[in-house]
């Protein structure tokens, strides 16, 4: 741990940065026609070869024997003229387009003029490797090798593809994620500095502060503890994504906020430190757990309210 925090932790990947989370290559993407839409659009799937190399080049031989998370997935629900297109990026375990398709209300999003990409996190939906155990995650988790270089992946392709989507012309874009997505739709607003906008919603904001809450769960029965690894270990080694330890890239007026005020799995606390962290620009709290979202139809119209104040969406 010490010396993944000295590698992970160099002041450059601070100043910079394009120094842990490289710029990647254009990228060619196979694009792969599902159903047209009602407004004369269409659904496309996407795929393209990852370009991401790992930072940590001892993790190289095991990352890439994980063949199936070096391609990366994508739907694109797509109009004929977009205005505005909103990445959505998901939680913890999930991916599967079913279930995203209707965890961000993309059918409704679309009939307001915007356009949906469905992203899938490494390591989830068609990425998750084929030697993965039964029912369990792979990232994050406590490898915190593959969790940072996950991080780093996810960055890489979300930036490849956001290059792809440009050179397709599509004029506004930014992110909206929940939970492990809020996470990643936060860090992409530190790295990524075209960005017409982010919403993390019901955010994780502090990876250390979660694992370390459950980490006898996470580790077989408090093996952390046994070998004495500190929170602080924890904190040195993430700290390379981290949200909360990057300056945002993107302006205040462009940063929107969703809570819960009855989160018990990433807690209200992390919202509220994103918040204060981004300089408290507009947040929405919507009274609902992590899973049991009660008022989050109110939050997406309150978001869709904000995006049309923006002038990223029309209609009512």
């Amino acid at each position: 741990m010490e010396d993944l925090a000295a590698t992970y932790g160099r002041p450059e990947h601070f100043t910079d940065p394009n120094t842990f989370f490289r710029p990647p290559p254009h990228v060619k993407v196979r694009m792969k026609h599902r159903e047209a839409l009602p407004s004369g659009g269409s659904v496309v799937d996407l795929t393209f070869p990852s370009p991401y190399r790992p930072h940590y080049s001892p993790y190289t031989d095991e990352f890439e024997t994980y063949k199936e998370n070096i391609t990366a997935h994508a739907r694109w629900f797509r109009s004929l003229r977009p205005r505005t297109t909103m990445i959505c990026l998901h939680g913890l375990g999930g991916g599967g387009y079913f279930l995203e398709e209707r965890a961000f209300a993309v059918r409704s999003w679309v009939r307001m003029g915007v356009d949906v990409v469905l992203f899938q996190m490494p390591f989830h939906g068609n990425r998750r490797p084929s030697q993965a155990p039964r029912a369990s995650v792979m990232f994050p988790t406590a490898h915190v090798v593959r969790t940072n270089e996950a991080f780093g992946q996810a960055v890489c392709d979300l930036r490849a593809l956001i290059g792809w989507l440009k050179d397709h012309e599509v004029p506004n874009l930014g992110f909206f994620g929940m939970s492990l997505g809020a996470y990643t739709a936060a860090l992409m607003a530190s790295v990524q500095e075209d960005l017409d906008f982010a919403v993390p919603m019901i955010p994780a904001a502090c990876l250390t502060e979660l694992m370390w809450r459950n980490r006898k769960r996470a580790t077989e029965g408090g093996a952390i503890d046994q070998i004495r690894i500190t929170k602080e270990h924890l904190e040195r080694v993430f700290r390379v994504h981290a949200p909360l330890c990057r300056p945002p890239r993107i302006p205040i007026d462009r940063r929107f906020l969703v809570g819960g005020r009855s989160d018990r799995v990433t807690g209200p606390e992390q919202a509220e430190a994103l918040w204060k962290h981004w300089d408290r620009p507009e947040i929405y709290w919507i009274p609902g757990a992590h899973l049991a979202q009660v008022g989050r139809s109110d939050a997406f119209r309150a978001l869709h309210a904000w995006l049309r104040s923006k002038g990223l969406v029309s209609g009512k």
